[in-house]
């Protein structure tokens, strides 16, 4: 597996994989106490297929100083997406992380949230940060499994859709962590 910079050439297959579907399998059930956030699941009955809305500029990340992107690419078609800016506070946001169908738990999405580290070290940011939905229960195990912690919850922000789910905020403090894998970080 290659992971390489987002190019106006690998964008529309990028494009493709951010637009897949994944399984909703239950929802991250956090809590805040005594100065700790902790983490229950849920799981549903039924596991459901969710799609985000087409709505990543892939331009802004091709452009902006501050933005990257980055395709893991294996037998010539594009295994997952990362879309990141180094954000106002200090830490590399991560917009987006997706991984093909195909090539789900086979260590794209690590590989990407290594590259991710890595761009955040160059650039001499903080950490990491993102933010995903409660009931997008797989990827909450996911970012938990690459040793990042809540750092706060969302109950309002999608509120205006008419939504019951929660922002849950992720975070991961590089200073604490030894050096990940290297990636091609060239824009």
């Amino acid at each position: 597996m290659r992971i390489e910079p987002l190019t106006r050439q690998n964008a529309p297959a990028c494009a493709a994989v951010l637009r897949q579907s994944f399984a909703v399998i239950g929802r991250l059930l956090p809590e805040y106490r005594d100065g700790r956030w902790s983490a229950r699941e849920e799981l549903f009955p039924e596991v459901r297929e969710k799609t985000y809305p087409d709505d990543v500029d892939l331009e802004r990340f091709l452009r902006e100083a501050d933005c990257a992107g980055f395709a893991a690419r294996e037998g010539g078609r594009v295994a997952g997406v990362l879309l990141l800016e180094a954000y106002w506070n200090r830490y590399a946001f991560v917009h987006e992380l997706a991984v093909d169908r195909e090539r789900r738990g086979q260590g794209v999405g690590t590989r990407l949230m290594d590259c991710a580290r890595a761009w955040a070290r160059e650039r001499g940011l903080h950490g990491l940060m993102l933010e995903t939905q409660d009931d997008n229960l797989l990827a909450c195990r996911f970012y938990r499994k690459c040793g990042l912690r809540i750092g706060g919850i969302d109950e309002k922000l999608y509120a205006g859709f008419g939504s019951r789910e929660k922002a849950v905020f992720w975070y991961l403090e590089l200073e604490a962590e030894g050096e990940g894998e290297a990636c091609d970080l060239r824009k």
